[in-house]
């Protein structure tokens, strides 16, 4: 079992434990939105929670053995399907222009305002510090004003 926080649910750390068979627990803010735009047989299976949270995904995970062979079981499936050509296949589709809806994704829909491997608090603070100290337009965001509302909101200015 690995621990780790991350931006997508199943980063390298993960992709790695997950050859061996094993889940992963990676904490991150705004993990949980991926179904938002993802299919969920697309998911990739990690047991994802809020960095705030680790304690009690980790425990979990120890105290119902058979959640955690299941979760590793999927994470290493999924690597099988992978390597026996999953992707390539993909791939082809694309280049055959057959590309079902549920593949699509317009990132300007998408609003992420966190990052890794820093607190919220933490970001909050450089944002306004930012704005502080050499205004709005230092966030370059005046091309997406609805992503720049979403920074100015968060950072609480």
């Amino acid at each position: 079992m690995i621990r780790f926080n991350s931006d997508h649910p199943m980063a390298g750390f993960a992709a790695e434990a997950a050859t061996f068979g094993k889940p992963a627990v990676v904490g991150g803010y705004r993990l949980h939105e991926w179904k938002n735009y993802v299919p969920e047989e697309m998911l990739p299976p990690s047991q994802i929670c809020h960095p705030d949270d680790l304690e009690a995904a980790i425990e979990q995970l120890i105290i119902d053995p058979q959640y955690r062979k299941r979760l590793g079981d999927r994470a290493r499936d999924l690597f099988k399907l992978v390597v026996a050509g999953k992707v390539a296949a993909r791939y082809y589709q694309v280049i055959q222009g057959d590309i079902p809806d549920a593949w699509w994704l317009d990132p300007r829909e998408v609003i992420y305002l966190h990052g890794t491997g820093i607190t919220e608090e933490r970001i909050k603070l450089n944002i306004r510090k930012l704005v502080e100290t050499y205004g709005t337009k230092s966030l370059q965001l005046s091309h997406r004003p609805d992503l720049e509302a979403a920074f100015l909101k968060f950072a609480g200015l």
